[in-house]
């Protein structure tokens, strides 16, 4: 019962809108437990809603309706006891239009950002029970109304999101470039502002990729990369796990040096500056379990092709 009660002031400072980021996903995996839970919460908001009626309006709304049922009562002949009947009907009237305020007042649109910052990954579960886990250097935002008027998010980096199916409910991921729209499904968006590409690979289920001029159908095994220089789609089918980073693991078929240096900065949290135009444009594959270091990656580019690797604390710099 312990588990319950500190479940229950998270979800009082939830509706006093005085919750922490870290309360609300704890609270938020608990409404993921199952109807039961759910069931809980909503019997927590009911009984909050009403201990919160405004006393002094309440008051003030029945002293008003008290005079105008007092003068009516002196031109009434009827013997009805119209006291006793208005008063149930005016407290009815005031408890459910004092609830129906305090629900609209505490209903105000919010957003909620989430946050994984170089170096790190984070995981999220949405109201609507959707996974999603944030790579370095990425962000996503919701509005409090998530699940009730839409299942829309914005993503600003790298997300893969398991999401929950809901009948005549679609999911959208906004990106400054194109939507994402799902019913149920499993995918990958990288959507980095600083990479020359944008990207979105399907793992199971379908997804309608809408931009400005039109909408791309996708099928699992596809992926669509966005060049951001020509502003061309391409479709394609790919063979890596999409969802490598997840499980710490970093799989990486002939990407050029200046690229792999974005995707490095953000996964140790450094600064890699390329130097060299030559080797900026030369192209590796990569496989990495991310337990090397930074150093032990470049070391092994080294062996690979030579290279100068100087550091000065974050920043590193490759020179010929």
């Amino acid at each position: 019962m312990k588990e319950y009660s500190d479940i229950h002031q998270l979800a009082i400072r939830y509706f006093n809108g005085t919750i922490t980021r870290e309360e609300e996903h704890t609270l938020q995996q608990f409404l993921a437990g199952g109807e039961e839970n759910c069931a809980l919460f909503r019997e927590w908001e009911d009984e909050w809603t009403v201990s919160h009626i405004d006393d002094a309006d309440t008051q003030n709304a029945w002293e008003t309706l008290l005079g105008r049922i007092n003068a009516e009562k002196e031109k009434s002949k009827v013997t009805v006891n119209w006291r006793s009947v208005l008063f149930r009907a005016a407290m009815l009237l005031i408890v459910v239009g004092s609830v129906a305020y305090a629900f609209m007042a505490r209903q105000k649109e919010q957003y909620y950002i989430c946050k994984a910052p170089d170096g790190n990954k984070t995981e999220i579960i949405l109201p609507d029970s959707t996974h999603v886990w944030l790579n370095a250097g990425s962000s996503l935002k919701y509005s409090s109304r998530f699940n009730d008027d839409n299942r829309n998010v914005s993503l600003e980096g790298e997300a893969y999101f398991e999401v929950t199916h809901h009948d005549n409910k679609k999911f959208t991921v906004k990106t400054d470039n194109y939507d994402v729209v799902v019913k149920g499904t499993k995918f990958d968006v990288a959507s980095y502002q600083s990479d020359p590409v944008s990207m979105v690979s399907l793992v199971k289920g379908s997804v309608e990729l809408a931009y400005e001029k039109g909408v791309i159908d996708m099928k699992p095994g596809e992926r669509v990369v966005l060049d951001k220089n020509t502003g061309e789609f391409t479709k394609e089918k790919y063979t890596d796990d999409s969802r490598a980073w997840i499980d710490n693991r970093t799989e990486l078929d002939n990407i050029s040096l200046i690229d792999l240096a974005r995707v490095l900065s953000r996964q140790y949290d450094v600064k890699i500056h390329v130097q060299s135009a030559r080797l900026a444009n030369t192209h590796f594959a990569v496989s990495l379990r991310n337990k090397e270091t930074i150093m032990d990656v470049l070391d092994a580019l080294q062996m690979i092709e030579p290279m100068k690797i100087t550091r000065n604390k974050r920043d590193i710099y490759i020179t010929e």
